[in-house]
Parts: C-alpha cells; structure tokens; sequence
C-alpha cells in the first residue's frame, strides 16, 4: 500500500492553540492570585513585625516614664519635702532632692510652692522661677498627678515634667516635679530592619520625637486655631513655629490608640505607598508613630509572581512542545483516513491498513473498510448488469435489425412481382 499523505495541520494547530491558550489562561489567573495572596501575607507578616516592636519599645517607654511619675510621688511623700512646703525654708531638700537622681536621668527635681514659685530645685537657675502658667502646676495644684512635655523656659530643653501634689494632711501645699531627659526615651525609640521612620507626638500632635530632624515641632496635620493659640500662651516649644505635615489622617486616631492602629498612606513627597502604625504609650498622652514603605513588599509579591508567570510560561511551551508530537501522532490516522477519502472519491477504493488502535479510531477504519468491500460489490453487481443489459439490447437490436433486412427484401419481393405483372399485360 503506498504512503498516504498526512495533512491534518488546521485541526491540529487548532488543539495547541487551545489547548496552550487554556494553559497560559489558568496560569495568568494562577499568577494573580498568587501576587495577591503573597502581598497580603507579606503584608500581614510586616503588621505583625511591626507590632512586635512597637509593643516592645512603647512598653520600655512606658517603664521609663512610669518611673518617673513614681519618683515624683515618692519626693511628695517624703516627709522633709512637706515639712519645706509647709515652712517654706529649705532645710536638707535640696541633699533630698539630689539623693533621688543618682543614675542623672532627670535634669531637674525641684519642688514649687502653691504661688507657683519654685523654693528648692536640682538646678539652682530654676529657684525663685514661677511656673504657675505651666499646665503641670496647675493639674497638680488641683490634686491630679499630671505628665507634660515642653521645652524649658529657663533651661531652653526639652522635657518630660511629672508633677504630684504634696499635701500637709489634706491640704495642697505644694507640687512635687521631676523633668526626665529627654534622651533616655530617644534611645529607645529607635528605627529598626522592619521600621524606616519613627515620630512620637504629644496629645496635640506635636511631633517630640522623629528620626528627622526636619519634622521635629511640627504638627501631623493641621492644628486649630485655638490650639495654636493654647500651645503658644502655655509656651510649650519656645518660639518654634508649628507648621502641619501631610498626616491628618493621623490626627483622628490618636485617641483611639489604644492598640496598633495601621492606616495605608502614599507620601507624596517621598512618592510612594506607606504603612503608617499609632499606639499610645500606655496612659500617657504621647503616642508612637511608624512610617514603613511598602515597596519592597511590591516588590517581593511581583517577583513571587514574576517566577510563577515564567515556570506558567516555561510549562506552557513544554507543554506545547509535547502535546505537537503526541496530537501528531493521535491524528496520523486521521491523515490516513483522510487520503483514502480523496483515494475513494477518484474512485481508488483502498482499504486502510496498519491502524489496529482499540478507540473510536480503529471503529472508524473498521467502519471505513466495511463501506470500501460494500462500495466494491455495489459497483461489481452494478458492472455485471450493465454487461447483461447490454448484451440483451445487443441481441434485441441484432433481432431487430434482421427484421428490418427482411422487411426490405420482402418489399422488393412485392415491387419486382408487380413489375412482372405489369409486363406481362396482367
């Protein structure tokens, strides 16, 4: 039997292109979800991070200041320290009063009568100075142990100021202060590997702490009028002018900072998309800040995906690759199929051999072949009664032509008689 021509190419190209268009489909689904879901693992795993640190360095922080609201009430306690307020002479205050700040994280302890005036303090420059306007001194002279921040008129640095109020039996005598370093919270606050930026704001939202300079004694966002005037009267940062930053969407969640608060943020002077993280220190009216880029979360999500459109890729032309030989030769019968077809119409009827498959392809060649053998005696038995047919008409028409032959001799029989007739005078 000759080689029958295989060209079956339209259906064959027809099943890579779908079958390999279905591949590349699902994987650039695959590769979405994938870029979805590690953004936001990656994301959550950053929240958690920083969580964790926040919740480690604002608990230091609040150890450190919790001390120090203690050490204010320890010195209103002490006995020589009412005894000075109710007399207002300084007997040993002052040795008291150093005794309490061997470590030197305080800058200033110092003891203000209800006037206002300082009688004995650490730093000699603060004696005799009145700090009634100071809100420290008059939450405390009320009866409430109060934490402020403000830089110092006289000293001109920043301070934490715990004040408590002492009183002789029930009676507010005086008000016991200690100004903390400022730097002792700093060091703890630092940025760490999963922290770009750190700020600490007051209740107002004065930044009192920032890994940029730039930012320190400006406001998160913008500050009414009336609180501008409050921070001016009540001299809290000196002569610094307070200009906003661009995170008003901080200011509404500072009391509700309780826990972590995280909010989405693009900075648009750093013109990129940050997580920006609250939490309060505590009870104590400051409040930490984080700022965190997103980008190289972006960027570790995209290459995830990066890697799984390249192996979707990778498998897609491998796969392509394979299926071309394996559809080639699943569809080689049909190539067969098909020329035996064109054989057939040409009126060729060639058997197809050599295709002995148990699937529908092998009922097709079986089927095909059972037509071909019913094609061959149809065509046969129709042959046979062309050739009767024939050779009857061939013996009706020799018949009939000797009929014909007869008929005109009998005719000239007849005339050549009447001819005679004629002739012989009849």
């Amino acid at each position: 039997m000759p080689a029958l021509k295989f060209s079956f190419y339209s259906l064959k190209t027809k099943m890579l292109l779908t079958i390999t268009g279905v591949i590349l489909f699902f994987g650039i689904i695959a590769t979405i979800v994938t870029f979805t879901n590690t953004f936001k693992t990656l994301r959550n795993e950053k929240k958690q991070t920083i969580t964790d640190a926040i919740a480690l360095q604002t608990t230091q922080v609040e150890n450190i200041l919790t001390s120090a609201g203690d050490l204010s009430r320890t010195i209103a306690r002490n006995p020589n320290v009412i005894e000075t307020m109710v007399n207002e002479k300084v007997l040993n205050a002052t040795e008291i009063l150093n005794s309490y700040n061997s470590d030197d994280k305080y800058s200033a302890l110092y003891l203000i009568n209800d006037a206002g005036i300082v009688l004995v303090s650490t730093d000699e420059s603060f004696v005799n100075q009145n700090y009634g306007f100071r809100d420290y001194f008059q939450r405390a002279i009320e009866g409430q142990d109060f934490v402020d921040i403000s830089i110092g008129i006289t000293s001109k640095q920043l301070g934490y100021y715990f004040s408590t109020p002492i009183y002789d039996k029930e009676q507010i005598v005086g008000v016991a202060v200690v100004k903390l370093i400022p730097k002792y919270v700093d060091e703890v606050l630092k940025t760490g590997e999963n922290i770009d930026k750190v700020m600490l704001s007051d209740s107002y939202g004065v930044i009192i702490h920032t890994s940029e300079d730039t930012r320190l004694y400006n406001s998160l966002g913008k500050l009414s009028e009336n609180t501008l005037r409050t921070i001016t009267e009540k001299k809290r940062y000196a002569d610094f002018v307070i200009n906003p930053l661009s995170y008003d969407i901080l200011m509404n969640e500072l009391e509700n900072a309780k826990t972590v608060k995280f909010l989405e943020f693009f900075d648009e002077m750093d013109n990129e998309q940050e997580l920006l993280a609250v939490k309060q220190i505590g009870n104590f009216p400051f409040y930490m800040i984080t700022e965190t880029e997103t980008e190289s979360i972006m960027e570790q999500s995209l290459l995830s995906a990066s890697i799984l459109s390249l192996l979707v890729l990778i498998a897609a032309v491998s796969a392509t690759v394979i299926i071309y030989f394996i559809v080639a030769r699943f569809l080689k019968p049909l190539g067969i199929i098909q020329e035996a077809n064109r054989r057939a119409a040409t009126g060729i009827y060639t058997p197809i051999e050599g295709i002995n498959t148990k699937d529908e392809l092998g009922d097709l060649v079986t089927t095909y072949n059972d037509m071909i053998k019913a094609i061959k005696i149809a065509k046969e038995d129709i042959e046979d009664k062309v050739k009767e047919r024939t050779a009857n008409l061939q013996k009706l028409n020799n018949l009939m032509v000797g009929r014909e032959l007869k008929m005109v001799e009998l005719k000239k029989e007849i005339l050549s008689l009447k001819t005679e007739d004629i002739e012989n005078g009849k």
